[in-house]
């Protein structure tokens, strides 16, 4: 499906900049662009006390929204319901 949403709208797909998927729902940088789905901008920036764009590719620039943290797969489990039951309740519901 999504080489067929590439090749069919090339000039209105967005990527993601670090998974290089498209990009449905993200962040972007204000001063270059750069575009992160959530969850990676939440594994880019895991480590960093003060969130810049990407020095090496991008503009540096201080990333200016919320940062999602990173879900870990256990504690989903943990809390309640698993990820396969909710597929499957979903599969269920739709």
């Amino acid at each position: 499906m999504e080489q067929l949403i590439r090749e069919t709208y090339p000039d209105a797909v967005k990527i993601c900049n670090i998974c290089h998927s498209l990009l449905i729902q993200g962040q972007s940088c204000e001063m270059c662009g750069v575009r992160m789905h959530l969850p990676c901008v939440a594994k880019y920036f895991q480590f960093t006390s003060e969130p810049n764009c990407h020095p090496h590719l991008h503009c540096n620039d201080y990333w200016p929204h919320d940062i999602p943290e990173v879900l870990d797969p256990e504690k989903e489990r943990e809390g309640g319901i698993s990820r396969s039951s909710r597929k499957s309740l979903w599969t269920r519901q739709h």
